[in-house]
């Protein structure tokens, strides 16, 4: 009967993760009817996990952040902001991603047999999702263009999710077949895993560079042979770059949207920051009257916080409540997403969503379970894998003032794996792991 829960647990969370990383392009490319219940779709997902998370969470901690993330984030949009108990049912699935992915994940991990398995299948998943999308994106850079509707097989709008997760799944794997003693060889032998990057390169997301960068430097593996490591990865890194930066910005000049050297200082600055009242006036103009949807550069969205929280000092330590990106469809926006309409639309930045919404009450839990990521080993996996653990460091510390990607829960499946799997066997226990029967306890 053990056994059969496992199976069943991992075939649903994978078939869950299909579902949510190919509904777009399926229902916006092949099968036109369904894009209608597209929010269906995804509503019936979240299900699927919270049932998963509340079938397989155990650990007294995971029960915390479930409980307090519960506690806080009712008292801030049912008792100080007077939401409904339905907005604050609503927006709190873009929290579902934080709070059930890690005790089903956990779940794995706490057995080895379990954990060997899983880990066995989700390798081959992730190695499939790599190659969809290097049929899904050039067919959407054709026939519109880079730019945001380039989201591989997540479809329209997840263009920065894809770059994110295509980065992560390849170094991960890349970084599985590196060999130590020969560094270089074993990236020559494995080089199928940096074609795999190729789709970056068509939907125009600026931060890859930054990325590229980092999974360079990253893949190098750390010990006493790193400097000289370094000196033989620099010059790779910098053609790499080179070669990226003169596709990217081939490719970003054919889009009719800018029309305009992307890699132009000018360009970038204004795609980070703008006046506060160039920014306002511009947004609501074109939400407003020309029905577009506005886009404020990061950080002035993210000094807009300040801005707002001087007029409404008795928000600061709650927010304004969950459900400022959900709504509008069916159920009624918030009063905040009301108001300030022109600044919750376009992207939104993890600081910015966060504080927003709850407040420094809320803020501090987030740091919390972050941190806690990190600390928080599997039983008999006491080997740290440091370069996985900062590249996974890397996408959190970036995604505070890039975008708020934790509302997608299918990357926070990506990236919490990561975290586990960062976690290595000692070698005892994997000789044990061997030579003993492992027992499955429910």
């Amino acid at each position: 009967m053990a056994v059969e829960k496992s199976k069943i647990i991992q075939r649903t969370l994978f078939a869950w993760f299909w579902v949510m990383v190919c509904t777009g392009f399926v229902c916006e490319e092949i099968l036109f009817p369904l894009k209608s219940l597209t929010n269906t779709i995804f509503l019936l997902c979240d299900a699927v996990l919270m049932v998963l998370g509340l079938w397989t969470i155990r650990h007294r901690f995971d029960w915390f952040i479930l409980l307090s993330y519960g506690a806080i984030s009712f008292w801030s949009t049912c008792y100080v902001n007077h939401s409904s108990i339905i907005i604050w049912l609503n927006g709190s699935r873009d929290m579902f991603g934080i709070l059930f992915m890690c005790p089903i994940l956990r779940f794995f991990w706490d057995d080895l047999s379990r954990r060997e398995k899983f880990v066995k299948m989700l390798d081959k998943h992730l190695y499939v999702f790599l190659v969809v999308q290097v049929i899904c994106v050039p067919y959407q850079y054709f026939k519109y263009g880079a730019g945001d509707h380039v989201g591989g097989s997540m479809g329209d709008g997840f263009s920065g999710v894809l770059t994110l997760s295509v980065f992560l799944i390849s170094f991960y794997l890349l970084h599985k077949h590196i060999n130590k003693e020969h560094f270089v060889t074993s990236i020559v032998k494995n080089w199928v895993y940096l074609f795999f990057l190729f789709p970056t390169f068509l939907n125009e997301t600026k931060v890859s560079f930054v990325l590229l960068i980092i999974y360079f430097l990253l893949l190098i593996p750390i010990d006493r042979k790193l400097f000289f490591r370094i000196l033989i990865a620099l010059p790779v890194t910098v053609l790499i770059l080179g070669v990226f930066m003169t596709v990217y910005n081939s490719v970003s000049k054919d889009n009719s949207e800018l029309n305009r050297d992307v890699l132009d200082m000018e360009f970038l600055s204004e795609y980070m920051w703008v006046d506060f009242d160039e920014a306002e006036g511009q947004a609501s103009w074109a939400l407003n009257d020309q029905g577009i949807t506005p886009d404020i550069p990061r950080l002035t969205k993210i000094a807009f916080m300040f801005v707002i929280m001087e007029d409404n000092p008795d928000r600061l330590w709650s927010g304004f409540g969950m459900g400022m990106n959900k709504g509008g469809t069916t159920l009624a926006v918030t009063e905040f997403a009301q108001e300030y309409d022109w600044l919750v639309e376009g992207t939104t930045v993890t600081v910015f969503s966060v504080f927003m919404q709850l407040g420094i009450v809320g803020s501090v839990w987030a740091v919390v379970f972050f941190c806690s990521l990190f600390f928080r080993r599997p039983p008999q996996s006491p080997v740290r894998d440091t370069n996985l653990q900062l590249f996974v460091l890397s996408l959190i510390l970036l995604l505070l003032v890039y975008a708020d990607f934790w509302r997608v829960s299918q990357f926070c499946f990506l990236c919490f794996a990561a975290i586990y799997l960062s976690w290595n066997v000692g070698e005892e226990d994997s000789t044990k792991m061997l030579t003993e029967p492992q027992t499955v306890e429910m």
